[in-house]
């Protein structure tokens, strides 16, 4: 049965460390994102930007390491509307943010809510855009855009309980799914991106982020960036290599709150009408040695 899609993209992520300045250098410095972070507000959050948008990643100065919230896109003040209504029809608490809040981040309204294991979900529309030109200080240019941040992935403790709030609730569509024993993987789309959110089932770490990607326009790209992981004196934690279901050429780097970064190029774009959802039993084509 075909699934209302509310959600559009994966706009913004939100995160809380206590190496604030760690992330700067890891954010500008090995993965070319603009550092716009206010002046009045830079030694307690940091925001990046990729794209056109204002930013799409921020790090809060914080005492614990991990996720702070997603945002998550809808099309404008009727397609939120509907969303809120659904989310509420469904048992869910909404709650409205205030003028000020939604200004914060960057959007026209902001409604925001939580998913069975307890991740703050934020909902909005009318994203600010930024009238300068993305520059990356190492000359690089990501896909995103309408396609949104890129990807993140969730280990669950509450893995059938979150199936249903994305799939049969916010609507996503189910890319692929990854059998690999005690673990099953979910791939979710909201949009031609292969998969937005992917939910890990079995994880003893669960609750918590197993990894954001983010991706690049070309390979080289990927290759220069481990280039600069190793000339800081570090090393990838994954090596490069290519995933069996997205068709992504990518590495993994160790982020400073710990939780790994995925850096590719080449994903696999769908048609989320079309598309057919299948089943897989590994998760690499080549590649992908553990350092």
């Amino acid at each position: 049965m075909k699934q209302d899609r509310y959600i559009r993209a994966l706009g913004y992520v939100g995160f809380t460390s206590a190496r604030l300045e760690d992330w700067r250098t890891f954010g500008t410095g090995i993965l070319g994102l603009q550092d716009v972070s206010t002046a009045d507000a830079a030694e307690t959050e940091l925001r990046l930007r990729m794209d056109e948008r204002s930013w799409r990643i921020a790090v809060a100065a914080g005492a614990e390491e991990g996720l702070a919230y997603l945002g998550w896109e809808t099309a404008s003040h009727d397609a939120l509307a509907t969303l809120v209504d659904h989310l509420t029809a469904h048992g869910f608490d909404v709650v409205e943010e205030t003028p000020t809040s939604a200004r914060q981040r960057g959007v026209a309204e902001l409604y925001s809510s939580h998913d069975p294991d307890g991740n703050r979900m934020e909902f909005y529309w009318g994203p600010s855009a930024d009238p300068d030109p993305f520059h990356s200080p190492a000359g690089v240019e990501f896909v995103a855009g309408a396609l949104g941040v890129g990807h993140i992935v969730l280990r669950t403790v509450e893995f059938d309980a979150c199936n249903e709030f994305y799939r049969n609730v916010l609507g996503f569509g189910l890319s692929d799914y990854l059998i690999m024993p005690p673990r099953l993987i979910n791939f979710l789309h909201v949009n031609e991106r292969h998969h937005s959110l992917a939910l890990i089932q079995g994880d003893p770490a669960a609750p918590s982020v197993s990894h954001l990607m983010l991706e690049p326009t070309h390979v080289d790209m990927v290759g220069r960036a481990m280039d600069r992981v190793h000339a800081s004196g570090a090393k990838p934690s994954v090596g490069l290599g290519r995933h069996v279901n997205d068709r992504m050429i990518s590495c993994y780097l160790e982020t400073p709150s710990g939780f790994r970064l995925e850096y590719g190029a080449g994903g696999l774009l769908i048609d989320p009408a079309t598309h057919i959802s299948t089943n897989h039993t590994g998760d690499k084509v080549w590649g992908h040695q553990r350092y």
